[in-house]
């Protein structure tokens, strides 16, 4: 999988979970829902990995990272598994940007493509419990 296919596959799948309409949140939910609600525009972070400025799109992991800090126990793995996929990312197009040793280079690109690979399985497990406890469905 090239670059680029890597940002667009893990910004299309966060963006889809962190922004999905979150409109199920009420006062009978988890707080979580309410954290959820907070970083819900990560079209900065799609629009920072367009433009290549990796500095705005590490600022929008550290924003996801906090969030998935406060993650309940039922999907706090698969949140931080989103957040290091992210960061994966962003550290990726870093040593790219920076012209890392390509074999460097090539080593992370693949531990990241096995990391990605179980991130669809993260996002159905997010995805579900939000709908049990948030009331929405996330895509």
């Amino acid at each position: 999988m090239n670059r680029r296919g890597v940002r667009r596959w893990c910004a299309a799948g966060l963006v889809a979970l962190i922004a999905a309409p979150l409109a199920g949140c009420g006062d009978d939910s988890p707080a979580f829902c309410d954290d959820l609600g907070q970083v819900r525009s990560l079209s900065a972070l799609d629009a920072a990995l367009e433009r290549r400025d990796l500095t705005a799109a590490a600022a929008e992991a550290d924003r996801l990272t906090a969030v998935a800090d406060a993650a309940p126990s039922e999907i706090s793995a698969q949140m931080q598994a989103l957040v290091a996929g992210l960061q994966g990312v962003v550290s990726l197009l870093q040593a790219q940007q920076a012209n890392q040793d390509p074999g460097a280079i090539e080593a992370q690109r693949e531990e990241l493509n096995t990391q990605l690979g179980t991130l669809a399985d993260d996002v159905a497990a997010v995805s579900q419990w939000s709908e049990e406890q948030c009331g929405f469905r996330l895509s």
